[in-house]
């Protein structure tokens, strides 16, 4: 995470390719730099593109990852 960012929002889903990375870059893109915004799956399909669908929509920026404790 960014550690200038006062605030940070992690947005969890089951995969990590389709609604939280969908709304990370949303919310990263609606609230700015004063915000880390970051995404991660309870069973995140690591490495795995985000969902075909939802690439069209966000320009395909990333990969998943799984939530983790720590």
């Amino acid at each position: 995470m960014n550690e200038a960012s006062p605030f940070s929002i992690l947005v969890v889903s089951t995969g990590n390719v389709c609604r939280s990375p969908a709304a990370e870059r949303l919310l990263q893109q609606r609230l700015g730099p004063t915000v880390t915004v970051e995404s991660a799956g309870t069973f995140g399909l690591v490495g795995e593109p985000i969902a075909a669908p939802m690439a069209q929509l966000l320009a395909e920026r990333g990969a998943a990852r799984r939530l983790s404790a720590g």
